[in-house]
């Protein structure tokens, strides 16, 4: 019973700081990636609208 508290400890010691660090890292590069392509998607449909016609 020592080494099932012990390790429910740790996992949530760990889960906790590094879930944090994960979310604050990828919370930004997203925004500019989801930008990037989305103009570069809304612009690539529109030349190949454009070119056909």
């Amino acid at each position: 019973m020592t080494s099932k508290p012990t390790k429910g400890l740790q996992a949530r010691h760990t889960s906790r700081p590094s879930t944090p660090a994960l979310i604050e890292l990828p919370a930004l590069p997203p925004p500019t990636s989801f930008r990037r392509s989305r103009c570069r998607a809304s612009s690539r449909p529109r030349n190949v609208l454009l070119s056909p016609k």
